[in-house]
């Protein structure tokens, strides 16, 4: 998202789409910004990890580890997709079905 602000403001978009089917939530931030490198992609969940410049006095690169993390626990998948146009970051998270015992009482 830091990456949109950077922009002038004409060509800052961002969205958030939030959606599910049958058996998968379906989550996606998609914003304007300079692309992302597969070598940056392949480090960019690890904790720690961040594209911004040290500042002192702020910790950088929990933000995605710790949605890595959460997404992990509840059995998801994250991907990053990222072109000179956009970067679309997308979170799968199964849908648990909740089965119930019938039971019949006669």
């Amino acid at each position: 998202m830091d990456a949109t602000i950077e922009l002038p403001e004409q060509q800052r978009k961002m969205s958030i789409t939030c959606k599910a089917d049958a058996k998968t939530y379906i989550f996606e931030v998609c914003n304007t910004g300079y692309p992302i490198n597969d070598k940056v992609k392949e480090q960019i969940f690890k904790r720690g990890f961040s594209t911004k410049k040290a500042q002192k006095g702020k910790i950088r690169g929990q933000g995605l580890f710790i949605v890595k993390e959460v997404v992990n626990r509840y059995g998801g998948e994250i991907s990053i997709q990222s072109n000179k146009n956009e970067t679309i970051a997308r979170v799968k998270i199964p849908i648990k079905q909740i089965t119930t015992k019938r039971t019949d009482k006669q």
